[in-house]
């Protein structure tokens, strides 16, 4: 095979992976994240850059910036309704709305 057609492949490559989700939150319970004062201080302090991350909290800042970036297009239903159900907490507890976004 051609060097030129085996480049552009492994460039295809690569990049069909940047816009994916890393893990999958089906079984991940958001409720008890934001329930938690402590891991869930931890976690937006990893989004707003204030703190080290976690390789799973980096992990779920990569895959939540992208799941609002495509308005989670990539989803399962079960994230769908968890991203929703995050979204819905923040705007009615101003306490997960300021945490996230000024610590």
């Amino acid at each position: 095979m051609d060097s030129k057609y085996l480049t552009v492949l492994t460039i295809l490559a690569v990049l069909s992976q940047i816009h994916c989700k890393i893990r999958n939150y089906d079984d991940f319970d958001i409720e008890a994240m934001l329930g938690n004062p402590s891991r869930s201080k931890k976690f937006f302090e990893c989004v707003r850059n204030d703190a080290a991350c976690t390789i799973e909290d980096k992990d779920m800042k990569h895959d939540l910036t992208e799941m609002l970036v495509t308005s989670c297009a990539d989803c399962t239903p079960l994230e769908k309704n968890k991203l929703q159900s995050l979204k819905r907490r923040a705007m009615e507890d101003p306490a997960i709305l300021s945490l996230a976004l000024n610590g």
